[in-house]
């Protein structure tokens, strides 16, 4: 669960800091 959420805000993070 923790692994989970950590890759997924990792993934969000390097999109967002991408599209931005």
């Amino acid at each position: 669960m923790k692994v989970d959420f950590t890759a997924s805000t990792t993934m969000v993070n390097s999109l967002r800091k991408k599209g931005t």
